[in-house]
């Protein structure tokens, strides 16, 4: 079966494409390397310790907020996601706080050291 087609006819129809959604595209891989960078920073916090890690975990918490925002007004449900992530860090990390100002741990430490 031949295409109806000629390939330079295909390959114009591609590069008209990629011409016309260029910027988004744009957007679109600089939205993808936030999210990452987001997702990343919260693990590397929750690996942390000493008084400086409840201040600084507030920061991949307000980005997840407004990663949020940027999911529901953009209908991009991939990035539900990290909301989830943020959220459940700062439940971890509550946890942990009011567990070492009980006193001496028993069973298994939420977040170990």
């Amino acid at each position: 079966m031949t295409s109806p087609f000629s390939t330079e006819r295909s390959l114009a129809v591609f590069a008209d494409h990629n011409a016309a959604i260029r910027p988004a595209q744009i957007v679109a891989y600089l939205i993808g390397l936030a999210v990452l960078r987001a997702v990343f920073a919260l693990g590397i916090l929750m690996q942390a310790r000493g008084r400086w890690m409840p201040r600084l975990s507030g920061v991949p918490l307000l980005w997840s907020l407004i990663g949020l925002e940027a999911a529901v007004q953009l209908g991009i449900p991939e990035d539900l996601e990290m909301p989830v992530a943020g959220f459940t860090q700062a439940i971890l990390l509550f946890a942990d706080r009011v567990r070492s100002r009980a006193g001496p741990a028993r069973g298994v430490p939420l977040l170990q050291q």
